[in-house]
């Protein structure tokens, strides 16, 4: 199921004020950029992030899909956590070799490593339960 462009718009809503966000239609779904470099594919209204070893600390856990046939997997992401989606986009896009514990300390205001992985798993788990049956 090829993705909307309302919920594409969506999802740059939610980045607002990060910087540049901008969409490009690629082979029917959508990639997300910001200040020009890649933080989120749409596939299917889902967004989804690339597992990268930047990122496997602070979305450990987190439901996995490719985004299509043939790809690898990807992190599935709460469209609707406004909050921990422009913090995720935000520190993929300025701190991408950090870990959890560097992580959390960058937040506002500053929180543990053990605090910062509590939010994601709530994240998760948030995730899970919007995802359809």
């Amino acid at each position: 199921m090829a993705s909307s462009a309302d919920f594409v718009n969506y999802i740059c809503e939610q980045l607002e004020g990060l910087g540049a966000v901008r969409s490009r239609k690629m082979f029917g779904e959508y990639m997300v950029y910001l200040n020009d470099k890649p933080v989120v594919i749409i596939c299917g209204d889902r967004p989804m992030v690339k597992m990268l070893p930047c990122l496997e600390e602070l979305l450990r856990g987190r439901p996995t899909e490719p985004p299509y046939e043939g790809a690898k997997d990807h992190y599935l992401l709460d469209p609707d956590d406004r909050d921990t989606l422009r913090e995720a986009a935000r520190l993929r896009v300025e701190h991408p070799e950090l870990n959890l514990g560097q992580l959390g300390a960058l937040c506002e205001p500053g929180v543990s490593k053990s605090a910062f992985n509590h939010r994601m798993r709530k994240l998760m788990e948030l995730a899970e339960s919007a995802e359809p049956s």
